[in-house]
C-alpha cells in the first residue's frame, strides 16, 4: 500500500509544472522533479528512437509508439501463455499456476504504464490560441491544431485512449467477478479469520491481490478509483482547462476534495496508509498552491536570491511522504525481527514438539539444531 501511494504521489507531482502550463517552479525544485519525471513518467518512443532512429523530434511519432508498445508487450504475454497451454499436457493446477503468472504480469505492467501514457495521449490533444488565434499544440509548439495532419493524428490518437481507458474497467470486471471472494460473509472474528485463511489459499484470486492487497474487503474496488484519481491529475486536468491559472486552482480543489473522500473513507487496511495517502494530497494541494501563487503573481521572487530557497522549501515538502513510509518500513523491520526472534525462542522451549518430521517444511527449517555436544 505505501508503494502504491508514493509511487501515484510521483507521478501526479511530477506533472503538477505541466498541469500548471508554463509557471515554472524555481531551482532546484524544477530540475528534480524533471529528473524523476524522466525515470517514471514511460515514454518508450525516446528510448525506441534514441537508439534505433536517431531520435523521435515529432510528438505525434513519440505518443503512438509509446502507446502501441505496452499493447505488443501484452499481446506477448498473453501469447506466451497460449503456447504454453498448447505445448505442454498440464493438470488444472499447473494451468491455474501458468494462468497466474501471465495475469499478474499483465496487472503489474497495465497499472504501471496506464497513467503515464495517458498523460503522454492527452497532451497530444492540448492546445492553444497565440496572439493570432492560430491553435497550436502546446508541448510542440510548431505543430498546429487546425492541420490535416493533426486531425488525422487524433483520429488515430482517440483510437488508443479508448483502448487505455478500458484498463481500469477490465480490472473492475475481474475483481467483480470474484467478488464474493474478496468480501467476508460474516461480522464475527472467527468468519473474519476463517474468510482471510481461505482468500490466502485461494490460487483463483492469487494474481488480483495486487490490485486488493491494502484494502479494507468493502473497498475492493479501490485501486480502480484511485487509477482515474491519477489520470484525472496528471492528463484530464490540462487538457479539461486552458488558461494556466486556472489548472492550478482546479488542482488545489481536487487535492482538498480527495483528502476530504480519503479522510472520510479511511479504505486501506493498516492505518499508517490512511494517515500516508492524506498526507500526499497535503503535498500535492501545496504544490499546486504555490504554481497558482508563482503564476498569478501573488508570490513574487528574485531568482538570485529567493529561488533556491523556494525551490528548497518545496523539496523539503514533498519529502514528507518519503521519510514517513521510511519511519512506517522501519517500524514493520523491527516488527517482524522481534517476531521471528520470540517464534525461535518458543521453538527452542519446546523442542520436542518441533522435532517432528510432520511439521510443515516453514516450521522444520526453524527447528534448532542439535548441540554439538
Amino acid at each position: 500500500g505505501t508503494l502504491k501511494v508514493c509511487w501515484a504521489t510521483l507521478q501526479i507531482i511530477t506533472s503538477v509544472s505541466w498541469g500548471a502550463g508554463d509557471t515554472g517552479f524555481p531551482d532546484p525544485f524544477q530540475k528534480v522533479i524533471k529528473a524523476v519525471a524522466a525515470v517514471i513518467q514511460l515514454d518508450f518512443a525516446e528510448g525506441i528512437g534514441a537508439a534505433c532512429l536517431g531520435g523521435l523530434k515529432r510528438y505525434h511519432d513519440r505518443v503512438l509508439i509509446s502507446s502501441l508498445v505496452p499493447i505488443l508487450v501484452v499481446f506477448l504475454n498473453w501469447a506466451a501463455y497460449a503456447v504454453r497451454l498448447l505445448m505442454t499436457s498440464r493438470t488444472d493446477d499447473q494451468r491455474q499456476k501458468a494462468y497466474n503468472q501471465h495475469m499478474r504480469f499483465f496487472l503489474i505492467a497495465t497499472y504501471v504504464v496506464y497513467p503515464t501514457i495517458s498523460m503522454l495521449q492527452f497532451r497530444g490533444l492540448t492546445c492553444e490560441k497565440d496572439e493570432l488565434g492560430v491553435k497550436y499544440l502546446i508541448v510542440e509548439p510548431t505543430t498546429r491544431c487546425d492541420s490535416k495532419e493533426h486531425k488525422e493524428f487524433q483520429s488515430t490518437l482517440w483510437f488508443y485512449i479508448g483502448i487505455y481507458q478500458l484498463i481500469p474497467a477490465i480490472y473492475l470486471a475481474l475483481l467483480a467477478r470474484v467478488k464474493d471472494r474478496l468480501i467476508p460473509t460474516g461480522s464475527e472474528e472467527s468468519d473474519l479469520m476463517r474468510f482471510r485463511y481461505e482468500s490466502k489459499h485461494d490460487k483463483t484470486i492469487t494474481p488480483l491481490r495486487f490490485l486488493v492487497g491494502p484494502y479494507k474487503s468493502e473497498y475492493w474496488w479501490f485501486d480502480v478509483w484511485d487509477l482515474y484519481r491519477r489520470v484525472i491529475f496528471i492528463a484530464c486536468l490540462p487538457c479539461v482547462w486552458p488558461e494556466n491559472n486556472m489548472r492550478s486552482a482546479a488542482g488545489c480543489v481536487l487535492a482538498v476534495l480527495f483528502v476530504m473522500s480519503y479522510t472520510n473513507s479511511k479504505p486501506y487496511r493498516k492505518e499508517t496508509t490512511n494517515l500516508l495517502v492524506e498526507l500526499a494530497h497535503y503535498q500535492i494541494f501545496f504544490t499546486y498552491l504555490v504554481a497558482l501563487m508563482l503564476g498569478t503573481g501573488v508570490w513574487t521572487f528574485d531568482v538570485a536570491n529567493d529561488g533556491a530557497a523556494i525551490g528548497w522549501l518545496l523539496i523539503v515538502v514533498n519529502l514528507t511522504i518519503f521519510v514517513v513510509t521510511a519511519w512506517v518500513a522501519s517500524r514493520a523491520v523491527v516488527k517482524f525481527v522481534k517476531h521471528q526472534k520470540e517464534l525461535q525462542e518458543a521453538i527452542t522451549l519446546n523442542k520436542d514438539v518441533f522435532d517432528s518430521d510432520k511439521l510443515p517444511p516453514e516450521l522444520q527449517k526453524l527447528r534448532p539444531l542439535e548441540d554439538e555436544t
